[in-house]
């Protein structure tokens, strides 16, 4: 059986701790931390979030070691709509990264509170 989008997002969602973009705010002005946005490069020249970095989603584990060593930095994982922010912050946990977030908001909800 083919299992949907929509399903693997739900079974990473059990899997990993979520985050709102209010919350994902207050914490990176609180800590140091890094903000990932595994969007498309296409969907970054349009609207990037302030102090975040752009790795896409289907190249994550092949980049995020340059730009992280450390497998406790915190890390915020955002995305479009949450989706792809849940499944790559599965990923990043399966990689050894022990303080990972997946910010479930809109890229929207993100431009409001990051991009004031």
């Amino acid at each position: 059986m083919i299992s949907p989008i929509s399903e693997l997002v739900k079974q990473a969602k059990q899997n990993i701790s979520t985050i709102s973009a209010q919350d994902a705010k207050v914490f990176s002005e609180q800590h140091q931390c890094l903000i990932i946005d595994v969007r498309e490069a296409g969907e970054v020249q349009t609207s990037a979030i302030k102090n975040s970095i752009s790795i896409p989603r289907g190249v994550l584990e092949i980049h995020v070691t340059s730009k992280c060593n450390d497998v406790n930095m915190p890390i915020l994982v955002h995305c479009q709509t949450g989706g792809r922010a849940c499944l790559a912050t599965e990923q990043l946990l399966k990689m050894g990264y022990k303080n990972v977030k997946a910010i479930t908001a809109t890229h929207q909800e993100m431009c409001e509170y990051f991009n004031l």
